[in-house]
């Protein structure tokens, strides 16, 4: 007699989507929220990353020796953690003290020349990375010196900073981290510095002929999987909001240049946003199109997880924004979601 038909139904593995769809709101947002740290705080933080309350860190002050260390906890986090390091080089690095002194953006733009920019940031890639880094916040992509950029900015035209920028963002993606590209639409011609206060900048017809170039550049680099967006107001696109709780900023840099990768905020906490709190902006931010959020430190990054959970709770955000500003984070470090929240 023939061997009877099996009866056995192969059910089909889960789609990323619908793993994300699946997932808990308070996971999919711990995703997308990070703290700002100093390197005696990190300690503070490593439960709330550990358990995916927060999706991890950034640290924005000079680190000492033990950082390597500070960090190793991190790596028991069910889900990678960002962590990340605000690492230019010059006026901004905050890991001279154990890697030693790196150049300025400045400097290798005098310089000229596309190989040394490039192995600087492969070197300085490699030993954040050998430290428990997997994110650097470089390169700046403003053109020029203004109040918020001098020795930042790797030259005056959009020409040296695209092919110097460009190349120090294929250094840091070789040397094992993800590099972040910055300020998007551009500091370079503004008279204020956010730290401080909301800068204007020249009407959107004349950034998009010098300072908005280098980012439609990086927007098709493979080297940039990542784009920070400043807290920049551009007359005849922002309506008086920042641009990076902009819509119509963030929808430029997705429709007009085409970039589909990670967009991320700049500190939520700086003076520029002192009109809001943290956690405001932080919804305004995702609202606007925004994936990773920059939310200050442990306080108000917890008072801006409670805030997120709540507005796609109570329907001010829909959870399709969350779901694919989650999935974003994800793809950026590499996790699929269904790894992330099995179905």
């Amino acid at each position: 007699m023939p061997a009877p038909k099996s009866t056995t139904t192969t059910v089909p593995a889960p789609t990323p989507t619908e793993c994300l769809a699946a997932a808990p709101i308070s996971g999919l947002v711990g995703q997308i929220v990070i703290a700002t740290v100093t390197e005696p705080a990190i300690v503070k933080l490593v439960d709330v990353v550990v358990d995916g309350t927060i999706g991890g860190i950034v640290l924005l002050e000079n680190a000492d020796s033990g950082v390597g260390e500070a960090l190793l906890p991190l790596s028991e986090a069910g889900i990678t953690p960002i962590i990340g390091v605000d690492e230019e080089g010059g006026a901004v690095q905050r890991l001279g003290p154990v890697l030693g002194i790196a150049p300025s953006a400045r400097r290798l733009g005098n310089a000229g020349n596309i190989d040394s920019t490039f192995f600087a940031g492969a070197k300085r890639a490699t030993g954040a990375a050998h430290l428990g880094f997997n994110m650097v916040f470089a390169p700046v992509l403003d053109v020029g010196r203004s109040a918020g950029t001098r020795s930042r900015a790797y030259g005056d035209d959009p020409e040296t900073v695209i092919e110097e920028g460009l190349a120090y963002a294929a250094g840091l993606d070789a040397g094992g981290v993800v590099p972040v590209a910055k300020h998007f639409p551009g500091h370079g011609s503004t008279g204020a510095d956010s730290h401080l206060g909301l800068p204007v900048t020249k009407p959107i017809a004349d950034l998009e002929s010098f300072d908005l170039l280098p980012f439609a550049a990086a927007a098709q680099s493979e080297s940039v999987p990542a784009i920070m967006v400043g807290h920049l107001v551009v007359p005849d696109l922002t309506d008086g909001m920042p641009a990076s709780l902009s819509p119509a900023a963030i929808d430029m840099l997705r429709s007009d240049y085409g970039f589909d990768g990670l967009v991320v905020t700049d500190d939520l906490s700086m003076g520029a946003l002192r009109k809001w709190t943290i956690p405001e902006a932080a919804e305004l931010a995702l609202l606007a199109g925004d994936d990773l959020l920059i939310a200050g430190g442990l306080s108000d990054s917890l008072d801006t997880v409670e805030r997120l959970v709540d507005a796609v709770d109570s329907g001010r955000v829909d959870r399709t924004r969350l779901e694919d500003a989650a999935a974003r984070v994800l793809a950026v470090k590499g996790v699929d979601p269904c790894q992330a929240w099995p179905t």
